[in-house]
């Protein structure tokens, strides 16, 4: 019996390696994946609005952002690994063996690579950091002069190539005190093991998630793909190329209003029920050819899954990354995907930039008392008060 999947509403889309199996324990590159899963899916559920478009590139945040904790110390590195979820985790090793192990990905175009702009702000990067942002992500280091208008198309203009020309300008301008940029850059294409015909497309109906209609134009075929069907949602498992090493999960809600509640429900250990349950049957596929594009600020995404310090001068210590690191604060984390869907295969692309910031502790700061404060009188030795209080009329 033919079963249909066709509908109003376009679920979620997932694109990922498919992972090892196996019952003993994890080695790093798998451990290290499923952090960033775990880590990526949260930032989704985080940047989620719902009927607005949203996507994110675990893979290529994960990066940026282990590049940047491995420039860190202390506490500030400790709530970095803690928010990332790779706590005990070998960052560096892992990420050049996860790097070896997608980049050998035969099924698909895969390429990542990543790079980190110094200034004379930051000072030149550590050798010790130099060497493992090198070794380990196979990054380009560059020192370069952000005050020179320039510099910034050149900056974009390594994101650009680097995904193909999908994003061309990552970073919209270069602050007064910026003084360094991490970015990772990940391109994927991908031609279905099993292609639409163009013929087949047609003009159809999109039920929006307010009941609104939007004219698609809906790809169709029918062929035997792994597929879940479920009470309250259908998924299919549409793969790329022969080996079906990489493929692309459809989730299609049964409520037109479902999304919200399948993406706040969306974790790596559903992935694997969903591949676990997954049954290989003739089905109809009828998916919209489209084009998302999504750019964000991650900051304030970021903060609410617990880094803080990295953001707080008076607390970030990034003295393991440059020479002035220990003036070094994260100012922004930018992030922009772009991913296109139609009857041959796959695009996407996706860019993150950790911009560093910094705040010279030799500048001249001001402190003028003209108004209510307070003060404490204290020894050092035993660390006693002595006095304390508050000045509301001197």
């Amino acid at each position: 019996m033919r079963k249909a999947m066709h509908g109003s509403l376009f679920a979620g889309l997932l694109v990922g390696l498919s992972a090892v199996a196996g019952g003993e324990e994890a080695a790093a590159p798998e451990a290290l994946a499923r952090a960033n899963d775990l880590f990526g899916l949260k930032l989704l559920r985080g940047l989620h609005q719902p009927g607005k478009n949203a996507c994110v590139s675990p893979a290529s945040v994960a990066q940026a952002l282990h590049m940047t904790a491995l420039g860190a110390a202390g506490e500030t590195q400790a709530e970095l690994l803690r928010a990332l979820g790779v706590e005990g985790l070998a960052l560096g090793e892992g990420n050049r063996a996860l790097l070896g192990k997608l980049l050998g990905s035969k099924d698909a175009t895969l390429r990542i690579a990543n790079s980190v702009w110094s200034s004379e702000r930051s000072g030149a990067l550590l050798p010790g950091f130099a060497e493992v942002v090198r070794r380990d992500f196979q990054a380009e280091a560059r020192a370069v002069d952000f005050s020179d208008p320039a510099t910034l198309g050149v900056i974009n203009g390594w994101v650009g190539e680097a995904t193909e020309g999908m994003i061309p300008a990552l970073i919209d301008q270069i602050p007064p005190d910026a003084a360094l940029y991490l970015i990772n850059a990940v391109y994927f294409k991908g031609s279905w093991t099993k292609p639409f015909e163009a013929g087949l497309t047609h003009p159809a109906a999109f039920t929006l998630h307010d009941g609104g209609k939007q004219e698609v134009q809906l790809m169709s075929q029918t062929a035997h793909f792994p597929c879940v069907f479920g009470e309250d949602v259908s998924v299919v498992q549409l793969p790329y190329g022969e080996g079906g090493g990489a493929s692309m999960w459809i989730a299609l809600p049964k409520d037109v209003a479902g999304l919200p509640a399948l993406i706040e429900g969306l974790t790596p250990k559903l992935l694997s029920e969903w591949s676990q349950k997954a049954r290989k049957r003739e089905v109809e596929v009828s998916l919209p050819r489209f084009r998302l594009s999504c750019k964000v600020n991650l900051n304030t995404a970021l903060e609410a899954l617990g880094i803080v310090r990295a953001f707080d001068f008076q607390e970030a210590d990034f003295s393991p990354m440059a020479e002035r690191g220990d003036e070094l604060v994260m100012s922004r984390v930018l992030h922009e995907t772009v991913v296109e869907v139609n009857e041959e295969g796959t695009e996407a692309a996706a860019a993150t930039a950790v911009e560093m910031k910094a705040e010279s502790l030799s500048e001249v700061k001001t402190l003028r008392c003209d108004r209510p404060f307070a003060f404490v009188i204290q020894e050092h030795a035993t660390g006693s008060i002595l006095f304390a209080g508050a000045v509301y009329k001197p």
